[in-house]
C-alpha cells in the first residue's frame, strides 16, 4: 500500500502512460476516451494502432493484407458505387475503396472516435488520406446500431476484423446483426465479413459460419492471409446469388494501379486472385446448425471467446490455424455435399483454384514447422494444378 501511495504521489493517474510499450517501440501518440485508450506506436519504421494496450487493430507493416480486405469484395461486385465499412482501425482497408473509380460514396463506421483521429494523423500515407477525402463519410458510432437504424443502402458492406473476446464484439456476429446488414444491401449486393482465425477456435468459426448461412442463402469462403499462425478468411454473402463473371473480374483486375507502392501479387491477375477462393458454402445452414446459432438470446460468441482465449493460453485448446485450418480447406475440397462452384461463371474449372490455394496454405504450414522439402513439393504441385511450372 505504501509503495502504491508513493507511486500515486510521484506519478498521479492522469500522468501515467496509457500505452504499454514493447521492446524497441516508440510512442507516437496516445489518447484516452470513453471507449478506451488508443495509442500509435512505431518500431523499425512500422506503425501499429493499439486499443487498451492489449488489442493491436492494424498497422503499416501489413498494409498490403489490410488493403486486400477492401479490394476483394469490391472486385467481386464489379460495379459498386456505394460502400460501407463496419470498423475502421487504421483506415487502410477502407482506403482501398478509393482506388475504385466507380465508387461514389464510402461510409466508415467506427465505434472509438480516438481511432478515427489516430488514422487521420498517423496512417494517412497508407489509407489514402481516407478521413479527408470528399467521397468518404466517417461516422463515430456503434456499427451494429448504425446498420439497424439507417435507411441507406449499399452495394458492398465490409465487416472488419474484430477481436472476438472484447466486450460487445460478439454482437457483430449475431443473426440479428447479419439480418440488419442484409436489409441494407442493394439488389446484387455483397457483404464480406472478415474473420481472424488466429483468435477463433474451430467451434467458434463454425458457429459464426452457421449463423451467417442461416441469414444468407448464397455464401462463398475466401482466404485473406496465407499465414500459418495468423490466417484470415472472409465469409462473403451474395445477395441475389448472381454468378461471379471471371472474365469480367480479370478485366477489373487489369485496371488496378500497378504503380501502387502496396501492390498485391494476389491481385495482379485472375489466377492469383482466384487462389484466394476456398469454396462455395451455399445451402449448408442446416448441416452446420448442430453447433448452434449466435443470437441476441443465445450470445454464444460473447460467452465462448474469452473462455477460449484462456484455454488456448493454458494449452487446452487451439486456434483455427496451421494444420487444423489446412485440414478444413482440404475437407471443403473433398466434400461431395457442397454445391460445387455454381456462383462462378466463365474461365477455368474453379476447383483448380481451390485445390491450389489449399496446397499453398499447407505449404506455409510445413515451412513454418521447418519442413522446407515438403513445403517446396506442395508449392510445386499447386503450380502444376494451375498449369504453371
Amino acid at each position: 500500500l505504501a509503495s502504491l501511495l508513493l507511486l500515486l504521489i510521484v506519478s498521479p493517474p492522469w500522468s501515467l502512460p496509457v500505452a504499454r510499450l514493447e521492446a524497441n517501440e516508440r510512442l507516437l501518440w496516445s489518447e484516452e476516451g470513453a471507449r478506451g485508450a488508443v495509442a500509435v506506436v512505431e518500431r523499425d519504421g512500422n506503425r501499429r494502432l493499439k486499443l487498451d494496450n492489449h488489442y493491436a487493430v492494424g498497422g503499416s507493416a501489413v498494409a498490403v493484407e489490410e488493403r486486400r480486405q477492401g479490394h476483394l469484395p469490391l472486385l467481386l461486385h464489379l460495379a459498386a458505387r456505394r460502400v460501407a465499412f463496419l470498423g475502421m482501425g487504421t483506415g487502410i482497408t477502407a482506403g482501398a475503396a478509393l482506388d475504385h473509380g466507380r465508387v461514389e460514396r464510402i461510409v466508415v463506421i467506427e465505434l472509438v472516435p480516438e481511432v478515427v483521429e489516430a488514422a487521420r494523423l498517423y496512417f494517412a500515407p497508407w489509407n489514402r488520406d481516407l478521413v479527408e477525402n470528399p467521397r468518404v463519410e466517417v461516422i463515430a458510432e456503434d456499427a451494429r446500431n448504425h446498420m439497424a437504424g439507417t435507411d441507406e443502402r449499399f452495394d458492398v458492406i465490409v465487416g472488419d476484423l474484430f477481436v472476438p473476446w472484447r466486450a460487445g464484439v460478439g454482437a457483430l456476429y449475431t443473426r440479428e446483426h447479419f439480418e440488419s446488414v442484409k436489409e441494407r444491401l442493394e439488389p446484387g449486393g455483397i457483404f464480406a465479413q472478415w474473420l481472424p482465425l488466429w483468435q477463433l477456435s474451430r467451434r467458434e468459426f463454425e458457429i459464426i459460419a452457421a449463423t451467417f448461412l442461416a441469414t444468407f442463402e448464397h455464401v462463398t469462403l475466401w482466404r485473406g492471409i496465407f499465414s500459418a499462425d495468423a490466417a484470415t478468411v472472409a465469409l462473403v454473402a451474395h445477395q441475389d446469388g448472381g454468378p461471379i463473371d471471371l472474365e469480367a473480374l480479370a478485366r477489373r483486375l487489369a485496371l488496378l494501379d500497378r504503380s501502387d507502392p502496396f501492390d498485391d501479387s494476389f491481385l495482379s491477375q485472375l489466377t492469383g486472385f482466384m487462389v484466394l477462393y476456398a469454396g462455395d458454402l451455399s445451402g449448408q445452414a442446416e448441416r452446420l446448425a448442430r453447433v448452434g446459432l449466435n443470437t441476441d438470446r443465445h450470445p454464444r460468441i460473447e460467452w465462448l471467446a474469452p473462455r477460449t482465449l484462456h484455454a488456448v493460453l493454458e494449452g487446452r485448446e487451439s486456434w483455427l490455424t496451421g494444420s487444423e485450418l489446412a485440414d478444413l480447406y482440404d475437407a471443403i475440397n473433398r466434400d461431395p455435399r457442397l454445391p460445387g462452384d455454381r456462383l462462378l461463371r466463365g474461365g477455368r474449372d474453379p476447383s483448380l483454384y481451390r485445390r491450389a490455394g489449399a496446397d499453398f496454405y499447407r505449404a506455409e504450414v510445413f515451412a513454418a514447422n521447418g519442413d522446407l522439402q515438403e513445403a517446396r513439393a506442395l508449392r510445386a504441385r499447386a503450380y502444376r494444378t494451375l498449369g504453371r511450372e
